[in-house]
């Protein structure tokens, strides 16, 4: 199915996905601060070597709430070795996301499904996991970690990118930039959001012990995202789930 063949009635947020310039065009640019951070993190854990042409394991990467591909792409082509597979409950999304795959002549296997069933069917299968700007959204955060972390193997990783629930990013991330336009209004909800505090106690709880958190920021001068040691707005965090 072709991006101009998707069903009647598909959200115009879907059909503008891979719009770099629309409504999700922060996304595409968060790509310069979140692939590195994953990238990193996975060299750091062994599981990735900084030089591709050593690597000789396959890597086995699940995407979970990939939407339209913006990070499974570049994720997937950090070694010639990743195995990525990208997952998301909303079929218009994972339809868009493997046409444009195929045109980039990407090897991407997406699924539509949530992650709670995927990983019934699915445990101990990857060697990181990645729930990047997905975990804002969901209502039952230990829950969502749980299904997450089933899905991965003993020493692997999971890398998270969210939004800190503090006063500082209820202005800045929700007011400031749902009324600069720079993302859809009523995308956030403070309520819904999490602290590196409440996401690292969640993940310890869940057998997992956080390596790296590290905070990014817009510069609204530069139109970049940048990375910063400040997490009370935007951050990723890393962590390593535990052999039992």
């Amino acid at each position: 199915m072709s991006l101009n063949q998707l069903p009647k009635g598909a959200n115009q947020l879907v059909i503008d996905w891979w719009n770099t310039s629309g409504p999700i065009g922060l996304l595409h640019k968060m790509n310069t601060v979140r692939v590195p951070f994953v990238k990193d993190g996975m060299v750091n854990a062994g599981i990735l070597t900084a030089d591709d042409s050593c690597q000789t394991e396959i890597v086995n990467v699940l995407d979970v709430g990939c939407g339209g591909g913006i990070l499974s792409e570049p994720l997937s082509k950090l070694s010639c070795k990743i195995k990525l597979t990208g997952l998301d409950y909303k079929a218009n999304l994972i339809e868009v996301a493997q046409e444009h795959a195929n045109q980039q002549g990407l090897d991407i296997a997406y699924v539509t499904s949530t992650i709670e069933d995927y990983a019934s069917r699915h445990a101990g299968e990857y060697d990181v996991i990645v729930a990047s700007e997905v975990i804002e959204h969901v209502p039952s955060k230990d829950e969502f970690l749980a299904a997450c972390l089933k899905c991965l193997k003993p020493n692997g990783s999971i890398f998270v990118t969210t939004i800190s629930q503090s006063k500082l990013a209820n202005f800045v991330a929700i007011f400031m930039y749902e009324n600069l336009g720079l993302i859809p209004k009523g995308t956030h909800q403070i309520e819904k959001l999490i602290t590196p505090a409440d996401l690292g106690n969640m993940l310890k709880n869940l057998n997992c012990d956080t390596k790296n958190t590290q905070g990014y920021f817009y510069n609204l001068l530069t139109g970049r995202w940048n990375t910063t040691t400040n997490t009370d707005i935007f951050y990723c965090l890393h962590a390593i789930k535990k052999q039992n």
